[in-house]
């Protein structure tokens, strides 16, 4: 598979993560729904990193040289969001001085 057809069912990938994050608030009011579904900021990181991150990992696995199908593009696509948001929360965590290990 080509990088460019990797990277395209990567994205699919993502999309399909997010559009399934917005399906399960169908049933609900759209004025009851979560701020961040109204927060530009909120689309702008997921559509600028999320979803294309998704592409870039499969393009990594691509350059391994790791045989590729585009539904195992797609499945590895699909942890682009949730690696940009625990990369994202790792990053801005606060450690406070009980969390770190102590010397033995």
């Amino acid at each position: 598979m080509p990088y460019w057809e990797g990277f395209l069912w990567g994205v699919v990938g993502g999309l399909l993560v997010e559009a399934a994050g917005i399906y399960a608030l169908r049933r609900q009011a759209p004025d009851t729904w979560p701020r961040w579904t109204h927060m530009k900021s909120y689309w702008l990181i997921t559509l600028g990193l999320g979803i294309p991150g998704g592409g870039l990992v499969v393009v990594v696995y691509l350059a391994a040289h790791i045989a590729m199908t585009p539904i195992l593009a797609a499945n590895i696509g699909a942890t682009g969001p949730f690696l940009a948001e625990t990369g994202t929360r790792a990053a801005f965590q606060k450690v406070e001085p009980s969390d770190r290990i102590a010397p033995e």
